[in-house]
C-alpha cells in the first residue's frame, strides 16, 4: 500500500541527491552532449543495418527508444496507474488500524487481505523497475559520466542474444557498475540504490519463492547459515523498501525530463541543434560527430532535420 506521508518524506530527502547527480554529470562529462545521449538511449544496434524498408543502409550507431524504450513506457503507465491508489491514511494511523484487537478481527482481516494483494502488485512493480533495460542502462551511463568517462555506445546486457557472449548480467551491472560507482562521488545515491536493490528479494519475487504469512513475507530462497541471507521481511520493512524504490524511480524519470529541457533550451541558440559525439568501434575505432535536431512543442531529437521527416 502507498502512503503519501512516506512518499513525500522520501521525495524531500532524495531530491537534492538527484540534483547533485545532475550537476556532477553535466560538470564531469567529457563531451557536453553525453548526458543527452543518455536521455536519448543512444547505442550500437547492429540489426539496424538489416532494415529493408529504407533507400539506404542506416548506421548501427543510433539514438531513440528502440524496443527497450517502448517497454519502459509500458511499465511506466502501469506504475502510474497503481500510484493513483495512494492511501488517504498516514502510515502511523494505518499501523494502529491493523494492530491486533479481537473485537475488530473481521475489520483487521479485511485490511490485511487488501494489504496482501497490494504488496503482490508492488512486487511486480519492484521487478519492473529493477529488471528494466533502460533503467539499468541509464544509471550505468550516468555513473560513467560523473566519474569523468565517455558515454559507452557499446553497452550491452548479457543474455538478450544467446549467440552473443558479450555484456554482463543485470545483477552484476547493478552492483558493480552502478551502485559501487556512486560510492565515492555521491555516497547518498550509493546508499539509496544499495538499500533499494536486494538481489535475494528480487530473485524470490521473480521465481515465486515466497509466502505471505500474517504481516510477513517468508523468503523460500533463504539459506540457513548464510549471514547475508534473509529469512523474511515484515510488511513494515517491505513498505519502507518499496516506497524508497518508487521514489527512486519517480526522481529518475523527473531527472530526464529536466535533462531534456536543459538541452532543448541550450539548442535554441543554435537553431534547435546539438552536436553529439560517437565513439565508434565498428568498422574501425574512430570518433565521429553528428547533429541532432529538435522541434518546438515536441522537444524530441532526430538526426534528420524536421522538414526532412
Amino acid at each position: 500500500m502507498l502512503f503519501k506521508d512516506i512518499l513525500d518524506k522520501k521525495y524531500r530527502e532524495m531530491l537534492p541527491v538527484f540534483e547533485q547527480m545532475l550537476n556532477m554529470a553535466m560538470q564531469n562529462q567529457t563531451h557536453y552532449a553525453d548526458l543527452l545521449l543518455v536521455n536519448e538511449n543512444a547505442g550500437y544496434y547492429k540489426e539496424n543495418e538489416k532494415a529493408d524498408n529504407l533507400p539506404f543502409i542506416p548506421s548501427p550507431y543510433t539514438t531513440g527508444p528502440q524496443m527497450e524504450g517502448h517497454s519502459e513506457d509500458t511499465h511506466h503507465k502501469f506504475i502510474g496507474q497503481y500510484i493513483k491508489g495512494i492511501s488517504s491514511s498516514n502510515y502511523e494511523e494505518y499501523k494502529k488500524m491493523v494492530s491486533y484487537d479481537p473485537l475488530r478481527k473481521d475489520e483487521i482481516d479485511k485490511l490485511t487481505d487488501e494489504e496482501d494483494m497490494s504488496i503482490q502488485i508492488e512486487m511486480i512493480i519492484y521487478i519492473k523497475i529493477w529488471e528494466s533495460d533502460t533503467f539499468i542502462k541509464k544509471f550505468y551511463q550516468i555513473a560513467k559520466l560523473i566519474n569523468g568517462e565517455a558515454y559507452d555506445w557499446h553497452f550491452k546486457i548479457k543474455g538478450h542474444d544467446k549467440k552473443d557472449k558479450g555484456g554482463y548480467p543485470k545483477s552484476f551491472l547493478i552492483k558493480n557498475n552502478i551502485i559501487k560507482e556512486f560510492k565515492t562521488l555521491i555516497p547518498k545515491m550509493h546508499d539509496y540504490l544499495n538499500n533499494s536493490y536486494i538481489p535475494q528479494i528480487r530473485n524470490a519475487i521473480a521465481h515465486s519463492q515466497y509466502a505471505i504469512l500474517g504481516r510477513s513475507i517468508i523468503l523460500n530462497n533463504y539459506i540457513e547459515g548464510n549471514s547475508k541471507s534473509i529469512s523474511h521481511i515484515t510488511f513494515d520493512k517491505w513498505i519502507e523498501l518499496f516506497h524508497e524504490t518508487l521514489v527512486l524511480f519517480t526522481l529518475y524519470n523527473e531527472f530526464f525530463i529536466r535533462v531534456n529541457e536543459i538541452y532543448y533550451d541550450e539548442s535554441q541558440a543554435d537553431n534547435g541543434t546539438v552536436e553529439i559525439r560517437i565513439n565508434r568501434l565498428d568498422p574501425i575505432e574512430e570518433t565521429h560527430y553528428r547533429i541532432l535536431y529538435t522541434r518546438p512543442y515536441f522537444k524530441d531529437w532526430n538526426p534528420n532535420k524536421p522538414d526532412e521527416n
